[in-house]
């Protein structure tokens, strides 16, 4: 009876905070002498200074609140409020507020003035029909059931995470219970991608790669039909940026913006294989084009399930007698901080085509992994993981590099097969065609597919970008690699004092030449501080016996290390970028941060080092849901407003 007690109360709590703290803006009227005015559309015709500005004069009122009402048809605007009251005659300005139609309390502004307020002036971004102008309008209370929802969600987390026995005891992967806890991290996570998903999409987005190149494909050629303009093919070097502005030729009226031009045809250099997989067969099937930002979901939420499988199975694997919480923060952390959310803000070719590289990179892990774990089909694991290894390369071709990841189990297990060769022959061919049949395969088909198109094997068109830069020209500018690197995975995000809180920046360190860096949030290792952890590499490996499990760190660090200098060196800095090799340093740093866990020879060590994961783990959720909202052009405040706001509000309930 005591611990439903103990429930009830808290209950009682919630819904008491519920209403009275998350809604105290509408006990803004409550003590003052404050009498409501209302001036109708005929009244505001007096105080009307321009199409853009209401003055309303002489009220010398006490002032809480204000609002005003607009026609029906008026979707959106900004707009803000000035006074004057009893410190100043002359007009003072509150923060700018964004007007939200379906958000009814975007339409209200709590107002803290000195005295009796003598005039107010509205503004606003645009000619809007303006209704009525209320002050003294109480805010009415709106209680946030998804918000009381949160508020039980996250305290009942904290409470079980602390005090049940199942987030104490050691990871057993055969633990029923806390494989359901991980699929429900799986579950929660999946819920905030579909959030951020479905309210970033771009629907002004023309989907080139999913309707062009799916038609072009049907007509049985591999360009677009769409031609570029005489006025582009005049062009002494078409590939130079400002050559083409110099004469005239416009972005998306006589060329396609982002894609190869090669002897007068648009190409799509993008990697090919999800239009095979995906766009292709939808179309084929039921004759309709499938949207982009479908498939990316799809490829984000194998990935998802993918990260869960290969953290889980890498514990299993390298270590014992690990907490369940380790893993249970763990997996957070990768989720949160792999910037797979911050891709399906976005939902673009750019994005398909890093995350569906990344899912083929993982599920080439994953089946190596299984390799590791069990003899049995151990061949036939080697086999489908160099498959979708080799096969990332059809999506992005940089993700070559992530093959390196499987060399030293490969290398290994050769020289075992090689000494075992007089009393187990099969082993040494299974092991040689388990590798090279995929990639001499995929290989093959994927250079005859480049000679097809530009003519040369290894040409996979992004030469020929018609982009911001002259590719077809532009070196491989080696200095600028540690410049790439510093901004990557140090950068510090620009955090405001505005929902969602942090911005994006374009700060670069001085350097005397072309590097492109557009819209950063922050570095990999700033944003998912675990990746700290892997400054403290030798540490960790000092004493350590666990050879395999320092060459896997090793391979990681460095592998991710080469995939961030040669994404700066080629590309430049953009946070979709740093989704290549993120989880490389994520896993890294938790394994690196797990072998010193358990070095450690007190529990009141261990106690502290599960607290600083903890407040870890808390940081790097918050930041991941933050980069999913935000992203790179801000799609689910432009394409979502009314959930924009809806959020907004129920988080800042002061506003």
């Amino acid at each position: 009876m005591k611990k439903y007690s103990k429930i009830i109360l808290f209950l009682l709590a919630v819904i008491l905070a519920e209403v009275f703290i998350f809604n105290i803006t509408s006990f803004r009227l409550l003590f003052g002498n404050y009498e409501r005015i209302e001036y109708s559309k005929a009244d505001l015709e007096k105080y009307k200074i321009d199409d853009y500005t209401y003055e309303i004069k002489d009220i010398n009122k006490e002032v809480g609140t204000v609002k005003f009402e607009v026609s029906d048809d008026i979707p959106s605007f900004n707009y803000s409020w000035s006074y004057s009251d009893a410190t100043s005659e002359y007009f003072m300005d509150l923060p700018l507020k964004y007007y939200v139609s379906g958000e009814e309390r975007t339409q209200y502004m709590p107002v803290y003035l000195s005295g009796e307020t003598n005039s107010l002036k509205f503004k606003y971004s645009e000619i809007n029909n303006i209704e009525k102008i209320v002050i003294n309008e109480n805010i009415p209370i709106k209680f946030n059931f998804m918000r009381v929802g949160l508020v039980i969600f996250i305290a009942y987390t904290l409470y079980a995470v602390k005090n049940y026995k199942i987030f104490s005891i050691d990871y057993d992967r055969k633990n029923g219970k806390q494989e359901f806890v991980l699929i429900f991290v799986l579950f929660v996570a999946l819920v905030i991608l579909g959030w951020i998903n479905t309210n970033s999409m771009n629907e002004l987005d023309g989907n080139i790669y999913g309707i062009d190149f799916v038609d072009a494909i049907m007509n049985n050629q591999l360009y677009l039909e769409q031609e570029p303009t005489d006025k582009l093919l005049k062009v002494n070097d078409p590939y130079d940026p400002i050559e083409r502005a110099e004469e005239g030729v416009i972005r998306g009226e006589d060329y396609i913006w982002d894609l190869a031009y090669y002897n007068g045809h648009h190409y799509v250099y993008f990697g090919i294989l999800p239009l095979l997989l995906t766009f292709l067969p939808y179309h084929i099937i039921t004759g309709s084009y499938l949207d982009m930002f479908v498939v990316i979901f799809i490829f984000s939420v194998i990935v998802l399930v993918l990260l869960k499988e290969i953290i889980c199975k890498i514990f299993a694997i390298f270590f014992e007698n690990v907490p369940f919480k380790v893993v249970f923060y763990s997996l957070i952390m990768l989720f949160a901080g792999s910037f797979i959310w911050y891709a399906n803000g976005m939902s673009r070719v750019y994005e398909l085509a890093i995350i569906s590289g990344l899912c083929f990179v993982l599920l080439g892990i994953n089946f190596i992994l299984n390799s590791i774990q069990t003899e049995k089909r151990k061949y036939a694991n080697i086999f489908f993981g160099s498959l979708c290894l080799a096969l990332s390369v059809a999506c992005r071709p940089t993700d070559l590099l992530a093959s390196l990841l499987i060399v030293p189990y490969l290398l290994n297990l050769l020289i075992i097969n090689v000494k075992n060769f007089k009393t187990d022959k099969k082993s040494l061919f299974k092991l040689i065609l388990a590798v090279a049949i995929p990639y001499l395969t995929v290989g093959i088909m994927l250079m005859w597919y480049n000679y097809i198109r530009f003519g040369n094997v290894f040409d996979f068109g992004a030469g020929y970008q018609l982009t911001i830069n002259n590719m077809n020209k532009l070196e491989n500018r080696f200095s600028a690699g540690l410049h790439g690197i510093i901004i990557n995975l140090f950068s510090i995000p620009t955090f405001t004092t505005e929902f969602p809180f942090m911005g994006h920046h374009n700060n670069l360190l001085a350097y005397y030449g072309n590097y492109y860096i557009e819209n950063m949030i922050g570095g990999v290792f700033i944003l998912v501080p675990i990746c700290m952890m892997n400054f403290f590499v030798f540490k960790s490996f000092k004493n350590y016996k666990d050879l395999k499990l320092k060459i896997l760190i090793s391979t990681m660090l460095i592998v991710g290390t080469i995939s961030a200098f040669l994404s700066a060196v080629m590309a430049g800095s953009n946070q979709r970028y740093v989704i290549d090799y993120a989880w490389l340093y994520i896993i890294s740093g938790i394994l690196i941060f797990t072998i010193l866990f358990k070095k450690l020879k007190t529990d009141e060590g261990r106690k502290i080092f599960l607290k600083i994961l903890a407040v870890i783990t808390v940081v790097t959720l918050l930041l991941g849901i933050v980069s999913g909202i935000i992203t790179e052009h801000d799609y689910f405040f432009f394409f979502s407003k009314e959930e924009f706001f809806k959020t907004r509000y129920m988080i800042c309930f002061w506003e």
